[in-house]
C-alpha cells in the first residue's frame, strides 16, 4: 500500500482494490473495472505477492525506449502482471472472469510475440 501512496504522491494515477472473497466474481470484477476504466494499465496481484521494485520501470523500458508493443507484462517471480486497458476492456467480456482473461491473453499473446517477461 506504501507504494501506491508513492506513486500518487509523484502524480501518478493510481488505485488499489482490494477483495477478501472469490466466491462472487461478478462483483469483485465489477468493483475493478468501475474504479480503473480511465486507467492505462490494469495490475493482477494476488494476495502475499509482492511488485519487484523495477517491474514498472522494465514496462517502461520496453514501451518507450524498445517501442514494443505488448498486450501482457509479467514479473514471474512474483505471478504479477499487467495489460493494458485497452486490452482488458475489449476481452473481458469474452470471459466475464478476469483471472481467466489473463492466463488466456496470456497463452495467446506468448504465440504471437505480444508477452513481455519482467
Amino acid at each position: 500500500m506504501s507504494k501506491v501512496i508513492d506513486m500518487q504522491n509523484n502524480k501518478f494515477s493510481c488505485i488499489t482494490s482490494f477483495h477478501c472473497y472469490d466466491d462472487n466474481v461478478a462483483l469483485r470484477d465489477y468493483e475493478c473495472f468501475s474504479k480503473l476504466y480511465r486507467h492505462s494499465y490494469f495490475v493482477k496481484v494476488k494476495s502475499g505477492s509482492e511488485i519487484s521494485k523495477n517491474f514498472f520501470t522494465e514496462i517502461d523500458k520496453s514501451l518507450n525506449d524498445n517501442l514494443e508493443r505488448k498486450a501482457i507484462f509479467e514479473d514471474t517471480n512474483n505471478g504479477v502482471f499487467a495489460l493494458p486497458f485497452g486490452v482488458v476492456n475489449k476481452e473481458y467480456l469474452n470471459y466475464n472472469d478476469y483471472d481467466l482473461m489473463v492466463d488466456n491473453i496470456k497463452t495467446v499473446a506468448q504465440q504471437g510475440d505480444q508477452y513481455c517477461k519482467v
